[in-house]
């Protein structure tokens, strides 16, 4: 899964990270798989600059559809929260 969408999945479920080298992300986020090893249920992935270990059973190639209105609010949010992200490790920021 992943391969013919450019390594780029889709959340379909929020996951809060447990251990240090896992990667949290909210629904609806858009992953990029960096490696997948077989046999193993835990994927390589990136997401806003940050890379960790993610639970393969939580993507799929398609977003969640949901109504309308509610998908922009959730997505406008994300980007918002992906461009804070990676701006405050940034000097004087």
């Amino acid at each position: 899964m992943g391969a013919d969408n450019s390594g780029v999945l889709y959340a379909l479920w929020s996951y809060q990270g447990q251990a240090a080298d896992e990667l949290g992300f909210n629904e609806g986020d858009m992953v990029t798989i960096l490696q997948k090893a077989q046999g193993v249920d835990w994927w390589w992935a990136s997401l806003c600059g940050r890379e960790g270990f993610v639970p393969n059973n939580y993507f799929g190639l398609f977003p969640k559809v949901r109504p309308l209105g509610s998908r922009i609010r959730g997505r406008r949010s994300h980007l918002v929260f992906c461009t804070m992200s990676l701006h405050q490790g940034e000097p004087g920021s």
